[in-house]
C-alpha cells in the first residue's frame, strides 16, 4: 500500500518551446508549479506535460482555446451579423481539471 503525503509528493510541469527547449518546473503542490510556468510561458510554447512524483496522471483532461487566431480587429460600428465573433483581439482559454 502506498501513502501519498504532501511531504512526499512532487509536481511537475513541463512544455516544450517551439525552439525544441524543454522547461521543467517542479514543485511540491500543484499550484506552484502552474503559477510558475504561468509566469515564464509566452503563447508560442506548446506540448505541456504534468506529472506528478514523475508519472502522468490518467484521470485528467486539459481543455485549450485559441479564439481569434488571426487577430482580426472589425472595422465599422455595426458589424454584427447574427454570428459569434471575437473582436477583441486574441484570446486563450485554458481548462486542467483532475481526478482523484
Amino acid at each position: 500500500m502506498c501513502i501519498s503525503s504532501p511531504e512526499t509528493n512532487s509536481w511537475s510541469v513541463i512544455y516544450r518551446k517551439n525552439s525544441g527547449e524543454d522547461i521543467n518546473i517542479t514543485s511540491l503542490t500543484f499550484k506552484n508549479s502552474l503559477l510558475a510556468a504561468r509566469i515564464l510561458m509566452v503563447p508560442k510554447n506548446y506540448m505541456i506535460c504534468i506529472l506528478r512524483n514523475g508519472e502522468s496522471l490518467p484521470d485528467m483532461l486539459i481543455n485549450f482555446a485559441l479564439i481569434n487566431i488571426t487577430d482580426r480587429k472589425n472595422e465599422g460600428t455595426n458589424t454584427i451579423d447574427g454570428n459569434w465573433q471575437a473582436d477583441e483581439g486574441r484570446r486563450y482559454r485554458d481548462n486542467v481539471r483532475i481526478y482523484f
